[in-house]
């Protein structure tokens, strides 16, 4: 079944609508500032990984330390 030029790129745009809201409400519900990344080994001195959410960087922080979401 062949579809019109239109109704395919209304579909895209369907699509595209839907992830950007999906994303928008993950982010907005997102609590903290850094959060452990799983699929990455932690460091021999015992850091483990972040996401800054602020700063949009992978930090290695120590799980013991207590950080503040500033």
């Amino acid at each position: 079944m062949k579809l019109k030029k239109n109704t395919k790129k209304k579909l895209c745009k369907k699509v595209t609508s839907l992830e950007k809201n999906t994303l928008q409400f993950l982010i907005s519900n997102l609590k903290q500032r850094f959060y452990l990344i799983h699929n990455l080994p932690e460091k021999p001195n015992g850091t483990k990984p972040y996401f800054d959410l602020k700063t949009k960087n992978v930090m290695y922080l120590n799980p013991i330390t207590k950080y503040e979401n500033q």
